[in-house]
């Protein structure tokens, strides 16, 4: 996004930084801190100084999506890919889980969306000579030089190993394999996957093979059974043109960092601002006061976007929290205030707290710059 004015690229860098830390909000980071900046100006006229605002600001913080009929198919698919590379033991103190383990094959309907527990190359394998689309008890060589003749072959010891899958990797300076160098791979009964970009050291697997996607005649390639996978999940995922694609992709994806924030941060917590605004004293009452205001934003326009009425929506939800229910939330299919535990829609906690320090800090920012 291009923008000119100062406090827009905060704004900007601040949404960024949100989709790095935590992979959903982003759009609510950019709404709460408009809404702080906001009610800014009510304090600022009020007579009480940006630092000091500033500070009350942090204290507070300190206290404190097209595809969705597809929901039931997509959900568990998200949880399973992250809960896959933790391992057998989710809770046993892994706590990083990185989203580019898990990869994103797209190309035919959402109902034929599958998660492969291995490995699939987004290509078919390089048929030449009549080489093999299967193997059957895959023995895997990952090789990075140039395949031209047998003698290569023979350097590279392709044929002493006993590999008969064989994964040629891409190469900017150079071509890393000829027709011939394919030619004699084929004759040699292997099957080989060129251009490939990993590095995974997979060994051995119980079956390599072409599959041809149903309904789109897209090919991929499976390894299955893989020995040493590195806890590697491969979300196939399928839709009938690019926008049902990019969209199934989207959900998908903040899904998985919602799985993965529960997995870094395994709270979910409620915030009760404006009670903390009223047993506190001096500037910081009226700045918690204010920041719990700029909080009701996120409620506000959830009804809006809905097409509810949001002041009356809001006002039921506060009185829903001042009553002791805790998990009252906007349910926007009924258009009214349900309590959330019981439909089980949480808010994870890393997510939250990640909205609430990046926007506070991005404002403080503008505050103390004076922008």
């Amino acid at each position: 996004m291009n923008v000119l004015h100062p406090a827009a690229k905060m704004l900007v860098k601040c949404s960024a930084s949100q989709d790095v830390e935590a992979g959903d909000g982003t759009t609510s980071v950019v709404v709460l801190a408009g809404a702080l900046l906001d009610v800014c100006t009510g304090l600022l006229a009020k007579g009480i100084h940006p630092a000091a605002i500033a500070s009350s600001f942090h204290n507070a913080a300190e206290a404190s999506k097209v595809a969705s009929q597809d929901s039931d198919l997509l959900t568990p698919l998200a949880i399973d890919s992250v809960l896959g590379i933790l391992g057998p033991d989710p809770g046993g103190g892994a706590t990083n889980v990185d989203l580019r383990d898990i990869g994103m094959v797209l190309g035919g309907t959402v109902d034929d969306t599958e998660l492969v527990r291995g490995l699939v190359f987004d290509k078919g394998s390089t048929k030449t000579a009549g080489g093999p689309g299967t193997i059957e008890n895959a023995r895997i060589a990952l090789i990075h030089v140039v395949v031209s003749d047998y003698a290569a072959m023979d350097r590279e010891k392709i044929k002493k190993c006993g590999a008969n899958v064989v994964l040629i990797q891409k190469s900017i300076l150079r071509n890393a394999y000829n027709e011939l160098g394919l030619h004699f791979l084929a004759k040699m009964g292997i099957l080989v996957v060129t251009d490939v970009k990993r590095t995974d050291k997979l060994g051995s697997a119980d079956h390599v093979g072409d599959v041809v996607l149903p309904g789109s005649g897209h090919k991929v390639i499976k390894f299955v059974g893989v020995a040493n996978p590195g806890r590697t999940m491969t979300v196939l995922l399928r839709g009938s043109n690019d926008l049902v694609l990019a969209e199934a992709n989207r959900s998908i994806h903040n899904a998985q960092c919602v799985v993965r924030s529960l997995v870094k941060e395994r709270f979910l917590a409620p915030l009760r601002l404006r009670e903390l605004s009223m047993e506190t004293t001096g500037m910081d009452s009226h700045c918690f006061h204010a920041y719990a205001d700029a909080l009701e934003v996120i409620p506000y326009t959830l009804a809006e976007n809905a097409g509810l009425k949001p002041i009356e929506i809001v006002t039921e939800l506060r009185k829903a929290h001042a009553e002791g229910n805790v998990g009252a939330g906007i349910d926007v299919k009924d258009g009214c205030i349900s309590d959330m535990y019981a439909k089980n829609v949480i808010q994870q906690l890393l997510v939250k707290t990640s909205m609430i320090k990046l926007a506070t800090e991005t404002v403080c920012m503008i505050l103390k710059e004076g922008l």
